[in-house]
C-alpha cells in the first residue's frame, strides 16, 4: 500500500478507506483524471513492485474483458523490458473469435515481439481426474472405477468434468457420510446424466451457428462421432471444397469439430476425416433430428458410403449396419451387422462382436419369416457363439441357447454346410460341463455329417471331439487313434480351421501330447507338444490352447519351474485377449507350482482360480484340478483338508464318469492314508494303491501305472516285502523305452536298486 500511495495515488484511492483525508483529496481529482494517467501510474507501480521481487499478474477468463482492460494490458506489455513481470491470462479461443474480441488484435503484436506464448491445454486424463476428485473430496470412499466413468462421460473436458461432479454433489449422488465422501447411488445412475449448465452451454454454442452450418453438422452427426467431408458433400449435394472450408471454420472459430486425418477412400476419392470435439456435441446435434429426417439422412449416408467403398464395404460394416438400422432397412442392417461382428471377432474384440451380433438378430426379428431370414439368423447365431465362448466360457447357458437355436434353424432349412458348426458348439458346451455322453453323441453326429457332405473340416472337427471325449472317459488308445486321424487329415488340408478359429492340426497335436504321456511315451509327448506350440504362433487361440496343454504336460513331468513359466505366459495371453477360461486354467497350475515355495499363497491362488473356473459352468478336468489342490495341501501338512478335497474329486469323477486321472486320485489318497498311525487307514492305503494300479492297467496309462506301482512298492518295502516291492516296480519300469531322466522314472529306478532295501 505505501508504494501504491506514492506512485499510483489514483489507484490507491480506489482501494483505500474513504475516511482517509489524502484519499478524499485524490478522489476529488479522479473526476478529471485521464485514462493515460491511470495507465502511467499502473506502469510505475508495477516497476516499483517488481524491483525487489518477481511479480505475476493473472487474468482469468480474458474473453470477458472489456476494451479498456485490453488497452491497459497493451500499455503494460510495452514496458515489460524494465520489469521482472510475468502475465498469465486464460481464455477460450472460440469466444474470442465469435466476439471479435480486441485481444485478437493485440496478441499477434505480442507474439511477433517474442513476449507472448500461447499454450493449448489438452483435455484431462483419467489420472488428472482422479487427482481432482481426491482434492475435492478428501478421504472419499468412491469405487475404483469412479474416475474412469467421469472421464468416459466427459472425455476429460475440464469444464464438463467440473460441472458434472458439481451436479452429482448438488443432487445427492455424492454425499457426506461422517468424515468421508461416498456415492449415495450406484454408478449406473450416471448414464444419460448431463448437467443443466453443460446442456445450456452446448445449446448456446449451437444457437450461434448459421442455418447452413447447423444443417452440415446435423448431417455429420448421423454418420457418427467421426465423419468424412466427401460423404457429407455427396449427401448434401454441395461442393466438397465448400464443405471442407465450412468445416475448417467450424473447427477454428466454433471448436465443434477437429480434423483428424486426410484419407483416400477405396474409389480414390480424397476426403478429410473429422470428429466432434466432444461426444456431447455429437449427441446434442443428433437429438435435433426429426424421425423422418433421420431415416432419410441415414439412408443417404449409407448409400454414399457404399458408393465410395464398393466391394470393400466390410471396412465400414459397423457404420453401415447402424445407418441401415436407422433407415429401417432391416435386411441390409442384419447383413452388415454380421460382417461387423465377424470383423470384431477376427481382432478379438469379443464384447463388441457380441453386441453387434445381437443387434443383427434384433434386425432379423423385424423381417418376415422367409428362408432368407432363416439363413441370416443362422449366420448371426453362429457369429455370436464364438465370442460368447470367449467371454462367458464354453459351458455358459447363453452358449448352449445360441448353438441350439442355430441347430434348429439348420435342421429346418436342411443346411448341412452350417450344421456341423452348430453341432460343434453344442458338443464343446457339453464337453466342458463334463456331459461326456452328450458330447460323444454330438461328435458322432458330426462325423456322420462329414461323410455325407464330404466336408474335411467337419471330419477333422469330429475326430478332435471324439478323441477328446475318449481321453476323459479313460479310453486312451482309442483317443490316440482319433487324434491321429485328425492330424493326418489336417496335414492334407492345411487351410482348414476348427469353428472356433483354431487350426485342427495344432489342436489335435496339443491333445495328443497329453495322451502320449499317459500312455508312457514322455519324450514323444514333449516333442509333439513343442511342435504344436511352434505351429500355434500365428493365432492367439491356438497359442493359448497349446500353452495350456503343455502346462499340463510339464505338471505331469513334475517340472515345477517350467509349469510356472507356461502358466505365466498363459496368464498374460488370456488377459490380453480376455479369455477367462484360459485365465482360470493358468491360475490353477500357477498356484500349484507356486505352492512348492509358498504354500499359503499357492493354495489361495488355486482356490480362487478353481472358483472362477467353476463359476463359468465348467466341470471338465475338475477331478484333476482338485487332485493338484490336494497335493499342495498335503505338502503343507494339511492332511485332513487334503483328504476332503480328494473325496470331492473322487465323487466328481464318479458323477461325471471322468476317468483319465482316476488312478492318480486313488494313489494320492493312499499316500495320505499310509502316513496314518491307524492300522485300518494303512490297510485302506494299500487298497487305494491296488485300485490305482487296476485303473491304470485297464486304461493302459503306463505313466500312472508306474506311479501307483512305486507307491505300493515303497509300502511293501516298509512292510519288509523287499523282493515283491522291487519286482512290482521293475516289471513296469522295464516296459519304458524313453524318458528315463523324468522324475517318476528316477524315483522308480531308485526304488528298484538294491540299496533301496537298506534305505527303506
Amino acid at each position: 500500500m505505501p508504494a501504491m500511495r506514492r506512485v499510483a495515488p489514483t489507484w490507491h484511492a480506489q482501494v483505500a478507506r474513504g475516511d482517509d483525508a489524502d484519499v478524499a483529496e485524490v478522489l476529488a481529482e479522479l473526476k478529471s483524471a485521464s485514462q493515460e494517467r491511470f495507465k502511467r501510474e499502473l506502469g510505475l507501480l508495477l516497476e516499483e513492485l517488481s524491483r525487489d521481487l518477481p511479480l505475476v499478474l493473472f487474468f482469468d477468463d480474458l474473453h470477458w474483458a472489456d476494451v479498456s482492460t485490453i488497452d491497459l494490458l497493451g500499455f503494460v506489455t510495452n514496458r515489460l523490458g524494465g520489469m521482472r513481470l510475468l502475465i498469465v491470462a486464460t481464455y477460450r479461443p472460440t469466444d474470442l473469435l465469435l466476439a471479435k474480441h480486441p485481444f485478437l488484435q493485440l496478441r499477434p503484436d505480442l507474439q511477433s515481439r517474442g513476449i507472448c506464448h500461447e499454450l493449448q491445454l489438452a483435455f484431462l486424463t483419467e489420472a488428472d481426474i482422479a487427482m481432482y476428485v481426491d482434492l475435492q473430496f478428501p478421504a472419499h470412499r468412491f469405487p475404483a472405477e469412479f474416475s474412469a466413468l467421469i472421464h468416459a462421460k466427459t472425455e476429460g473436458s475440464p469444464l464438463f468434468m467440473a460441472d458434472l461432479i458439481r451436479y452429482l454433489r448438488d443432487c445427492g449422488v455424492i454425499a457426506r457420510e461422517q468424515d468421508s465422501w461416498v456415492l449415495a447411488q450406484t454408478l449406473p445412475v450416471l448414464e444419460g446424466v448431463v448437467p443443466e449448465s453443460v446442456r445450456g452451454m452446448i445449446e448456446r454454442k449451437i444457437a450461434q451457428l448459421s442455418d447452413e452450418d447447423r444443417r452440415l453438422l446435423v448431417a455429420a452427426s448421423v454418420q457418427g462421432y467421426q465423419f468424412d467431408s466427401a460423404i457429407l458433400a455427396r449427401v448434401l449435394d454441395e461442393g466438397q471444397a465448400d464443405v471442407e472450408e465450412r468445416l475448417e471454420a467450424l473447427e477454428r472459430v466454433h471448436a465443434f469439430v477437429q480434423c483428424v486425418a486426410d484419407e483416400e477412400l477405396p474409389d480414390r476419392t480424397l476426403t478429410l476425416r473429422y470428429r466432434f470435439v466432444h461426444v456431447l456435441y455429437h449427441g446434442a446435434l443428433d437429438a435435433m433430428l426429426r424421425p423422418t429426417r433421420r431415416v432419410a439422412l441415414s439412408r443417404a449416408i449409407a448409400d454414399a458410403l457404399l458408393a465410395h467403398y464398393g466391394d470393400q464395404r466390410g471396412r465400414v460394416a459397423s457404420a453401415l449396419a447402424s445407418l441401415f438400422e436407422a433407415s429401417r432397412d432391416f435386411a441390409e442392417a442384419a447383413a452388415c451387422f454380421l460382417l461387423a461382428a465377424q470383423n470384431a471377432t477376427r481382432v478379438f474384440a469379443n464384447h463388441e462382436a457380441i453386441a453387434l451380433a445381437r443387434r443383427g438378430l434384433q434386425a432379423v426379428g423385424s423381417l418376415p419369416d422367409t428362408p432368407t431370414r432363416a439363413q441370416q439368423e443362422t449366420a448371426l447365431q453362429l457369429a455370436l457363439g464364438w465370442p460368447l465362448i470367449n467371454v462367458r466360457g464354453y459351458a455358459a447357458p447363453e452358449v448352449e441357447q445360441t448353438y441350439t437355436r442355430a441347430r434348429e434353424l439348420c435342421e429346418r432349412q436342411g443346411d448341412a454346410s452350417r450344421m456341423y458348426e452348430a453341432l460343434w458348439g453344442l458338443a464343446m458346451c457339453h464337453l466342458n460341463r463334463a456331459e461326456y455322453d452328450k458330447a460323444r453323441e454330438l461328435g458322432t453326429d458330426i462325423l456322420r455329417l462329414a461323410h455325407e457332405t464330404k466336408n474335411p473340416a467337419a471330419r477333422v472337427t469330429a475326430h478332435y471331439m471324439l478323441g477328446t471325449v475318449l481321453v476323459y472317459l479313460g479310453d486312451l488308445v482309442a483317443s490316440r487313434e482319433q487324434y491321429a486321424h485328425g492330424i493326418a487329415l489336417s496335414d492334407a488340408h492345411r487351410e482348414l480351421t476348427l469353428p472356433d478359429g483354431r487350426h485342427p492340426g495344432v489342436a489335435c497335436r496339443a491333445q495328443m501330447a497329453r495322451v502320449l504321456w499317459l500312455l508312457g511315451y514322455p519324450e514323444q509327448a514333449l516333442e509333439v507338444s513343442e511342435g504344436a506350440q511352434r505351429d500355434a504362433q500365428r493365432h492367439p487361440h491356438d497359442l493359448a490352447f497349446t500353452l495350456f496343454l503343455d502346462m499340463l504336460l510339464r505338471q505331469f513331468r513334475r517340472e515345477i519351474a517350467l509349469t510356472e513359466q507356461r502358466a505365466e505366459q498363459l496368464k498374460a495371453l488370456a488377459d490380453e485377449h480376455v479369455l477367462p477360461h484360459y485365465r482360470a486354467f493358468a491360475g490353477i497350475l500357477h498356484g500349484r507350482a507356486r505352492a512348492a515355495s509358498d504354500a499359503a499363497a499357492g493354495i489361495a491362488e488355486m482356490r480362487e482360480s478353481l472358483a472362477a473356473y467353476e463359476q463359468l459352468g465348467n466341470e471338465l478336468s475338475r477331478p484333476h484340478f482338485l487332485a493338484l489342490l490336494a497335493e499342495a495341501l498335503a505338502n503343507a501338512g494339511r492332511r485332513e483338508e487334503a483328504l476332503r478335497v480328494l473325496d470331492d474329486a473322487l465323487a466328481s469323477a464318479e458323477r461325471t464318469n471322468e476317468r483319465y486321472y482316476e488312478a492318480e486320485l486313488h494313489r494320492l489318497k493312499g499316500e495320505l492314508l499310509v502316513a496314518s498311525e491307524d492300522d485300518a487307514q494303512r490297510m485302506e492305503a494299500e487298497r487305494c494303491f491296488h485300485r490305482a494300479l487296476d485303473v491304470a492297467q485297464r486304461q493302459q496309462a503306463r505313466s500312472l501305472e508306474l506311479r501307483a506301482a512305486t507307491s505300493l512298492g515303497r509300502l511293501w518295502l516298509q512292510q519288509g516285502k523287499h523282493a515283491d516291492g522291487r519286482a512290482l516296480v521293475a516289471g513296469i519300469y522295464d516296459w519304458f523305452t524313453e524318458g528315463f531322466e523324468q522324475a517318476d522314472l528316477r524315483d522308480a529306478r531308485a526304488l528298484i536298486a538294491p540299496e533301496a532295501t537298506a534305505s527303506s
